[in-house]
C-alpha cells in the first residue's frame, strides 16, 4: 500500500508473523452430524492468518484441503471500515481509524498526510478510538484490550488485556492524565493515562446495576465523575471515590434514554422516548433550561430550492447520538432519517440543519468548535463548517467492499459491490481501478436511500457485469463500465451464465434491451389454455438454452370436478428449447402423485434438475435429482422442516449440492448417488452464505456475526473446518481456477492464495 514504506511494512510483517505462530487458540468441537447418528470431529487444522501482502501473486497452484492451511493474503484493496475518528487537538488534521491503522488527513482538502501503523501489542481488532484533550494520546480499543498510544512517537505506551466490550464506556480526563473505564459491572476503574497504573480502588455502584450506565463524564476541573443512569445521575469525588450529594433536576422524574454532559459541566441533556426527545438543564441549579418533543414545527435548508422549508413532524434526529462542542456552547444530535441538527445549549434554538447523510452513526467536533466531522452507514465522512453550514469536504473512499465481490473468470478483474451502490472493477493484478458506476440513491432529503448492493456476476465470458441492488437489476459492460440495462426487479430473476437471458413470471427477455424473447402463451402448451384452472412454475437453464415447465390443472366444463380432489389433478413438467418453443422432454412421473410441487432448479451443466415435492402421506419435503436425458432421478434429501431451493448450491463441476435446511444448519451430499456427506451447525440465527470451490473440495462458509469454527473454508469430504478466517467475512469468492479466494471484510476486499 503507497502509505508504508516497503521496509517497515516487511519489519512489521515479520514481527506478526513471529507472534501469531507462537500462539494458538485451543481447538473446540465441531458437531458434525449424518443421517443415521451424531458424532463429534475436532477441526484438523487450526490455522495462524498470516496478515502479509506479497504484492504479486504466489504459486501457481489450486487451493485444496492439503494446502490451504498455507494460504496468506496476497493482496488487500481498501482503507477499511472507519471504526472512529478524531481531530487533532490544533483542528487542522483529522485521524480516521480503521482496522488497518489510522490515516489522518489534512483539513479542509481531506487530502491523506500520513498513516500510522497503530496495532497493540494485544491480539485483536481496534473497534473504537479515543483521543486524549491535550491530542498527545490516543487510546485504542479491542474487544479483548486496551492500549495507548504516543501520537507524536508513533509508539505504544502502555497495554491491558482486561476484556472490554464495545457497550463500555471510556473518558479521559480534562488534564490527560486520568482514564475513566466502566466494564457494565457496576464499577468505574482509573487509571493513569501514561503509566496504565490502577489509581485507587474502583468506584462502586453496585446497587444500581439493573439500572446500566448510559453516560460518563468529568467535571471540568477533573474532579468529579459524572455517571447517568436510566433513573438518575450519580457524583463520585475523583480522589476519594466517595460518592456526593446526587443531582437533582427540576421537572425529572427519572427514565431517560439519553444522557451528555457538557464539557464544561454547566449543562445536562436528557431524552426520553415517547414523552420528551430532547432537554436541557443546567448541571449547576438544576434548572431546566428548554425542551423539545416530536410535536414541534421544525424546519430544514433545502439546498435545491435554496430556502429554508418548515416541516410538521419531521424527524427531531436526537435518539442515537448527541454531543456538545468543546466549548459547551453547541450541542449536535443525530437520529432518525437523514439529518444531523445542532442547537443553542443555552437557549434551544436551532442553529443548523444537515440532510442527506444517510443516518449519521457518530459525529465529533473540532477542538475549536469550528468544525463538525460524521460519518454515516455508508462510511463516507463529511466535513462542515459549524458557523456557515457549509459542507468542506467528504472521504468516500475509506470502505471498497461491502456483502459481495466476484472474480472475472480469467482472474485479471475484481467486481466489488461498494457502499452507496456503487460498482468498482480493479485489475486484480496491478490494483488499479478500471471505473466505478455511480450510487444510486432515492428518496426525499430527510430520508435518503442509497440501493445498497446484494448480489455481483460476471458472466461466463467476462464481457458483462450483473448487479442487484435493492429492487433493481442493472447490467454493465465490464470493459466500458457503461450501464447497458437496468430492470426493476426486488428478487434476482433466473439468468443464464452469460447474463443475456433472464425469465420471469410473464415471459423470457433479452437481458440488455428487456425485450421479450417468448412469452408465456408461446412456451406452454395449447393444452395448458384448455384448463378450468392451472398453476405454473418455469426455470431458466445455466446455458440459455432450454425452459423447464411445471403445469399442474384440470378440466371442468361443467362445474362438477372437486378441483380440490387431488385424482382430478393432470401434473406434467415439460423441457422445452427456448429458441423453437419445442418439447424436447416430457415427464409423468409417480413422484408427482399426492404431492405439492414446490420449486425447481437446474444443476451448473443443464443436465439434471433439482426438484422439491411436499409429500402429503408423510408431510415431508423432499429433495431430488432428475437427470434430464435418461429420466433417472435421485433422492437427495427428506425432511419434516422448511426448505427453500433458493439456499441450495451445486459445486461448479456439479459433483456436489449444498443446501441450508434450517437456520443454523448446512448439508451436502454428492450429486450423482445422493450420498449424505456432511451436516454441520453454524450456530447463528440467520441463514448462512456458501459457495464451493471449483472442483468441489472446498466449501466457503459466512455468516452475518463471526463464531469460531463456523466461518472459513471446509473439506467436503473430512468435514473439517480447514482455514478460519478469525474474523466476520461478508463473502468468500472462488477464482474459476481456484487458485484465490477473494473475501470482503471490515470494508475491505482481500485476495487470498498461495504464497
Amino acid at each position: 500500500m503507497k502509505h508504508i514504506a516497503v521496509t517497515k511494512w516487511l519489519t512489521v510483517c515479520i514481527v506478526i508473523v513471529l507472534m501469531t505462530s507462537c500462539s494458538k487458540d485451543v481447538a473446540l468441537p465441531t458437531i458434525v452430524l449424518d443421517e443415521e447418528k451424531m458424532t463429534t470431529k475436532t477441526p484438523a487444522v487450526e490455522n495462524t492468518r498470516i496478515n502479509a501482502f506479497a504484492g504479486i501473486f504466489g504459486k501457481d497452484s489450486v487451493i485444496s484441503p492439503k494446502t490451504v492451511s498455507d494460504m496468506v493474503e496476497l493482496k488487500r484493496f481498501g482503507k477499511g471500515l472507519i471504526k472512529n475518528f478524531y481531530f487533532t487537538h490544533d483542528s487542522k488534521q483529522l485521524a480516521v481509524n480503521t482496522i488497518n491503522g489510522v490515516f489522518v488527513y489534512s483539513i479542509p482538502d481531506l487530502q491523506e498526510s500520513r498513516f500510522i501503523n497503530s496495532g497493540c501489542s494485544s491480539e485483536g481488532e481496534i473497534e473504537r478510538i479515543y483521543n486524549s484533550p491535550d491530542g498527545q494520546l490516543f487510546a485504542l480499543v479491542g474487544p479483548r484490550y486496551l492500549c495507548i498510544w504516543d501520537i507524536a512517537n508513533e509508539k505504544e505506551i502502555w497495554a491491558s488485556s482486561r476484556p472490554v466490550s464495545s457497550s463500555d464506556l471510556f473518558e479521559f480526563s480534562p488534564d490527560s492524565q486520568l482514564i475513566a473505564l466502566e466494564n457494565g459491572d457496576g464499577k468505574v476503574q482509573l487509571f493513569g493515562a501514561r503509566t496504565g497504573k490502577h489509581l485507587g480502588s474502583p468506584i462502586v455502584y453496585t446497587d444500581l446495576l439493573n439500572s446500566y450506565s448510559k453516560s460518563l463524564s468529568f467535571s471540568p476541573d477533573g474532579s468529579t465523575l459524572l455517571v447517568g443512569f436510566e433513573g438518575e445521575i450519580r457524583q463520585f469525588n475523583v480522589r476519594t471515590g466517595e460518592e456526593l450529594a446526587p443531582l437533582e433536576l427540576d421537572h425529572y422524574f427519572g427514565g431517560a434514554d439519553v444522557f451528555a454532559f457538557s464539557p464544561d459541566g454547566l449543562y445536562i441533556t436528557l431524552g426520553k422516548w415517547g414523552e420528551f426527545e430532547l432537554s436541557m438543564w443546567n448541571a449547576k441549579t438544576g434548572k431546566q433550561l428548554w425542551v423539545k418533543t416530536e410535536d414541534d414545527l421544525r424546519e430544514f435548508y433545502d439546498k435545491e430550492k435554496q430556502e429554508w422549508v418548515k416541516v410538521q413532524g419531521a424527524p427531531l434526529g436526537v435518539r442515537y447520538n448527541r454531543i456538545f462542542s468543546p466549548d459547551g456552547q453547541i450541542l449536535a444530535t443525530t437520529g432518525e432519517g437523514s439529518v444531523i441538527r445542532l442547537w443553542d445549549a443555552r437557549t434551544g434554538e436551532e442553529l443548523q440543519t444537515f440532510v442527506g447523510i444517510e443516518t449519521p452513526w457518530n459525529i465529533v467536533f473540532s477542538p475549536d468548535s469550528q468544525l463538525l466531522a460524521a460519518v454515516n452507514e455508508l462510511d463516507f465522512l463529511r466535513l462542515w463548517d459549524v458557523k456557515t453550514g457549509e459542507q468542506l469536504g467528504v472521504l468516500t473512499n475509506h470502505s471498497i467492499a461491502k456483502n459481495s465481490a466476484a472474480i472475472s473468470p480469467d482472474g485479471q478483474r475484481l467486481a466489488v459491490g461498494s457502499v452507496g451502490g456503487v460498482v468498482q472493477l480493479y485489475e486484480t493484478q496491478s490494483e488499479k481501478l478500471l471505473w466505478e458506476s455511480e450510487p444510486v440513491i432515492s428518496g426525499s432529503k430527510l430520508y435518503q436511500t442509497y440501493h445498497e448492493v446484494k448480489n455481483i456476476n460476471f458472466s461466463v465470458d467476462g464481457q458483462l457485469l450483473a448487479v442487484q441492488r435493492s429492487g433493481l437489476l442493472s447490467i454493465y459492460d465490464t470493459t466500458t463500465g457503461e450501464e447497458l440495462n437496468t430492470i426493476k426487479a426486488w428478487v434476482l430473476p433466473n439468468m443464464s451464465d452469460d447474463l443475456r437471458t433472464y425469465i420471469t413470471e410473464s415471459g423470457v427477455y433479452d437481458s440488455l434491451s428487456s425485450n421479450e424473447l417468448f412469452s408465456r402463451e408461446k412456451l406452454y402448451s395449447q393444452e395448458f389454455f384448455q384448463y378450468t384452472r392451472a398453476e405454473t412454475q418455469w426455470v431458466l437453464s445455466p446455458d440459455g438454452q432450454q425452459v423447464a415447465i411445471f403445469t399442474s390443472g384440470y378440466k371442468d366444463s361443467d362445474g362438477s370436478i372437486d378441483y380440490e380432489n387431488e385424482s382430478n389433478w393432470d401434473k406434467s413438467l415439460t423441457i422445452r428449447d427456448l429458441r423453437t418453443g419445442e418439447v424436447k422432454q416430457e415427464v409423468n412421473e409417480d413422484i408427482f402423485l399426492n404431492t405439492n410441487f414446490i420449486s425447481m432448479k437446474f444443476t451448473p451443466d443443464s443436465q439434471k434438475l433439482a426438484i422439491l415435492i411436499f409429500s402429503k402421506n408423510d408431510k415431508t419435503n423432499n429433495v431430488y435429482l432428475l437427470d434430464l436425458d435418461s429420466l433417472e432421478k435421485v433422492k437427495i434429501h427428506r425432511t419434516m422442516s422448511e426448505v427453500n431451493l433458493k439456499l441450495l448450491t451445486f459445486s461448479p463441476d456439479g459433483r456436489f449440492v449444498a443446501l441450508a435446511k434450517q437456520k443454523e444448519i448446512i448439508n451436502w451430499w454428492e450429486s450423482k448417488s445422493g450420498k449424505h456427506l456432511c451436516l454441520i451447525l453454524v450456530n447463528h440465527y440467520s441463514y448462512p452464505s456458501y459457495s464451493f470451490s471449483p472442483d468441489g473440495n472446498l466449501l466457503g462458509v459466512t455468516t452475518e456475526e463471526y463464531s469460531k469454527n463456523n466461518e472459513g473454508l471446509w473439506d467436503t469430504q473430512s468435514c473439517d473446518l480447514v482455514y478460519d478466517f478469525k474474523e466476520n467475512v461478508d463473502s468468500i469468492t472462488f477464482s474459476a481456477d481456484g487458485r484465490l479466494v477473494a473475501i470482503v471484510h471490515e470494508g475491505l476486499l482481500s485476495l487470498f492464495g498461495m504464497p
